[in-house]
């Protein structure tokens, strides 16, 4: 069943507000995800799911990175953070049907947010987009009417001893929305915010956060002496356009990219590479070296690639270059379709020909990359 974003109106959204503005949507879908969170009793006492707490009294905001949890204080406003909580629980994925218009290597993950009465996320900057989708209970967002330079974030603009980089002075010229399970808001990088549960029910929330590399890792991998003049947050940003491939890089859309420098047409497909690169750099994968010199069996007619890979491609010159978690698979062989298919959920398996020698190429090195299924 597709989904989509209802009462949405995607050229406004693109001329007004993205890169720009926030974008709020009452009842903007139909999805019922309370049924796919996670049970948080197991969640909080899985000592592999790392948690941020975020807890205040009075104008004093602490933090700190948990294993474990054994309840969220009563009487202390405290919101708890999982990233990439659609690893633990697959079917939040469905989210990703209402962004259809975001091309699939720019989704970052998924963070669950959860918050007791008065829990806060505290007034801080991100320097990439989000939307967030409000689950359960309601949450107030007070959106700054402006977007900050990247001067107005530095430290001097920071409260002392804050770890998570909490903003001193938040502008009372500001407009706040009021959340409720369906609502949606967009908030764009440097967009200053904070969120509150003002009820006395828990709040439940889940952000769709989108992969920004960072100016500075782009541009280390072309030339070191460059990047130094880039501080950590500086960050690309993508403009949108409609009916593209959601997977496909394309050298004729660099221009969509505030890169800092451009090079000469021929060079051009090094940018997409290192671009590729960065994109699906998976911070949840690692490669198994319990696979190396291992005999791997395989039906190859049913070949299946580890559901939590990222991936995308370009096409340059009659060569295809493919991208699964930072790694890349330069050769003649057009497998788009079937990748695109396996990647969208279409199709359940890929079919390659081992005899072939590019096909046998492609085999090992989704084998020595540790992004193949075994079963």
């Amino acid at each position: 069943m597709s989904h989509h974003i209802k009462h949405f109106d995607f050229n406004k959204f693109k001329t007004d507000h993205w890169n720009k503005k926030e974008y709020f949507v009452n009842n903007a879908h139909d999805l019922q995800l309370k049924q796919y969170l996670p049970d948080f009793q197991e969640l909080w006492n899985n000592p592999l799911i790392e948690k941020r707490v975020i807890s205040q009294e009075g104008d004093q905001f602490s933090y700190k990175i948990s294993s474990f949890l054994e309840c969220l204080p009563p009487s202390i406003p405290t919101t708890v953070f999982v990233q990439n909580i659609d690893h633990y629980s697959p079917n939040l994925k469905c989210i990703y049907q209402l962004l259809s218009f975001i091309p699939k290597y720019r989704i970052e993950d998924i963070m669950l947010s959860f918050s007791n009465e008065q829990g806060s996320s505290g007034p801080h900057v991100d320097f990439y987009d989000v939307f967030i989708l409000q689950v359960s209970g309601s949450k107030s967002w007070k959106v700054e009417k402006n977007l900050r330079s990247y001067n107005e974030c530095d430290e001097d603009h920071l409260q002392k001893n804050s770890e998570i980089k909490l903003l001193k002075d938040f502008s009372s010229d500001h407009i706040t929305y009021n959340l409720h399970p369906g609502d949606l808001l967009y908030v764009p990088s440097h967009l200053a915010h904070w969120a509150t549960n003002h009820e006395d029910t828990n709040s439940i929330s889940l952000s769709v956060g989108l992969r920004s590399p960072k100016i500075k890792d782009f541009i280390y991998s072309a030339a070191h002496e460059l990047a130094e003049c880039f501080s950590e947050d500086h960050r690309l940003t993508h403009s949108l356009f409609n009916n593209q491939d959601s997977f496909e890089l394309k050298i004729d859309n660099l221009n969509l990219f505030n890169l800092p420098f451009t090079l000469p047409e021929e060079k051009k497909s090094l940018q997409l590479i290192q671009l590729g690169k960065l994109f699906t750099e998976n911070p949840y994968w690692e490669l198994n070296e319990t696979n190396e010199n291992q005999d791997i069996t395989l039906d190859p007619q049913n070949i299946k690639l580890k559901s939590s890979t990222r991936f995308c491609y370009f096409i340059n010159q009659n060569q295809y270059f493919y991208f699964f978690n930072g790694e890349v698979f330069q050769t003649s062989l057009n497998l788009i379709d079937q990748l695109v298919l396996y990647f969208n959920q279409q199709n359940n398996s890929i079919t390659l020909n081992p005899d072939h020698e590019e096909e046998e190429g492609f085999i090992q090195f989704i084998i020595d990359n540790d992004i193949i299924e075994l079963t």
